[in-house]
């Protein structure tokens, strides 16, 4: 190694030399240019992926390293395609304003199926709506036969603004055991068949589940600040067996003295609760509790068949010993 050179170089440069080395064994620390929609050369595009991203700046197709930025510097149509491509992002963001109404809808636009992929390893990914009012929609398809789907590469975060809506009708999956986070004040609807398994998480704001599956397989977690609302076409939004924490409130559109849901088990304020029926008042619900339900259905928390069959087993156990004990007496 060269010392002299080192001996030559100031202190501070030679701090920031490092500082940089060590960057770039980080993942996520060094991020790709941002792509600022722009609309294209005559400022009128409506697809994501014309022309090998033409209607970006810089013009190139999205990847699940960029971070995409639509805001009122260009024209953002209410109506927009993804199509000829796969695409992905490590964040989307809509600024407030980004057009009159505050309102986009995204979906397929060709007649192949398009897959929009979610951050990457080791690099967390954000949809973030800043719009105050209207609503962003990712829909499966958009005036064609082809699907859009999304998949996550790694956890992330829907961030909605209060006033503020985004939807998702298109299924969500996921590459790993990777989860999401719903923060912001505004309210997020899924309502595709979505198969991750890492978590929903509520931390702020409401999350409507419109579609069996919504939630996809993992626990689901409904913070203080959180609402979590089950639409009334809804059955099975959480998967049977998982976990739903309640700190915040579950809304249960259903019919009153029907069992809209069903969880493996229920924990609330940080207490396990038994298994049984939970809802507000006028629910029919066996477990009344309007702190933490709203609406007139009902949740019921069944263990999973597996835990039941541990529990006779273990009773089982228990009688044999006990039985074995009084034969000894005798």
């Amino acid at each position: 190694m060269n010392t002299a050179f080192l001996r030559r170089r100031k202190p501070g440069t030679i701090a920031l030399s490092t500082a940089l080395a060590a960057a770039l064994l980080v993942p996520g620390l060094l991020r790709a240019a941002s792509l600022v929609w722009d609309a294209g050369a005559a400022g009128n595009g409506t697809s994501w992926t014309a022309n090998t991203g033409a209607n970006w700046n810089p013009n190139q197709l999205p990847t699940p390293a960029d971070d995409l930025l639509l805001n009122n510097t260009a024209a953002v149509p209410t109506s927009m395609t993804i199509a000829t491509n796969d695409i992905g992002a490590l964040s989307v963001t809509f600024a407030n304003n980004f057009n009159a109404s505050n309102t986009a809808l995204i979906g397929d636009g060709g007649t192949g199926n398009r897959l929009f992929t979610l951050g990457s390893t080791g690099n967390a990914w954000t949809i973030t709506n800043a719009a105050t009012s209207g609503s962003v929609t990712f829909a499966p398809s958009n005036g064609n036969t082809g699907i859009l789907s999304f998949t996550m590469a790694s956890n992330g975060t829907m961030n909605v603004a209060t006033g503020g809506s985004s939807v998702f009708t298109t299924a969500i999956a996921a590459t790993g055991a990777f989860g999401m986070n719903k923060t912001g004040g505004g309210n997020l609807t899924l309502g595709g068949l979505n198969t991750y398994s890492g978590g929903t998480t509520i931390s702020a704001g409401g999350l409507f589940a419109s579609a069996n599956g919504a939630l996809g397989s993992g626990a689901v977690n409904v913070a203080l600040t959180g609402t979590l609302t089950l639409t009334a076409t809804t059955t099975n939004a959480i998967a049977d067996g998982a976990t739903l924490t309640l700190d915040g409130v579950l809304g249960l559109a259903g019919a009153a003295g029907a069992s809209q849901e069903t969880v493996g088990s229920l924990v609330i304020g940080g207490v396990a609760r038994a298994p049984g029926t939970y809802g507000a008042s006028g629910s029919g619900a066996a477990n009344i509790d309007n702190a933490h339900f709203s609406g007139t259905g009902v949740l019921t928390v069944v263990p999973e068949p597996g835990v039941n069959a541990l529990l006779a087993a273990a009773a089982g156990a228990l009688g044999l010993i006990a039985r074995r004990r009084r034969s000894a007496r005798r």
